[in-house]
C-alpha cells in the first residue's frame, strides 16, 4: 500500500512539475538563480520570461500561486505588468 501511495505521488509530482514551480518560486522570493557551480543574480525580465514560459505547462493552481507570489514581491512595471496580464 505505501509503494503504491509512493507511485502516485511521484506521478502527482512529475505531472504537475512541481520541481520547476518550486526552482521558479525560489527565483522569484530570493531573486538568485542558483546552479550547480555559481549563485547568479535574476533579473526581473528574466522572471517575467519563465513565468510566460512555465505557464502553458503548469496546472491552473500553481500558475496562480506562481503569479501571487510574484505579485507580492515586485513592483512591477508597466511593461512588464501588461505582460504578466497577457499570460493570465
Amino acid at each position: 500500500m505505501h509503494l503504491e501511495l509512493l507511485k502516485k505521488l511521484l506521478l502527482h509530482i512529475t505531472d504537475c512539475r512541481i520541481s520547476s514551480v518550486v526552482k521558479l518560486e525560489q527565483m522569484i522570493i530570493s531573486g538568485l538563480e542558483i546552479s550547480k557551480d555559481k549563485v547568479v543574480k535574476v533579473k526581473n525580465a528574466d522572471l517575467v520570461k519563465a513565468i510566460s514560459q512555465i505557464s502553458k505547462e503548469l496546472h491552473e493552481r500553481d500558475y496562480l500561486r506562481v503569479l501571487l507570489i510574484y505579485f507580492a514581491t515586485f513592483d512591477l512595471s508597466p511593461k512588464d505588468r501588461e505582460t504578466m496580464m497577457k499570460s493570465i
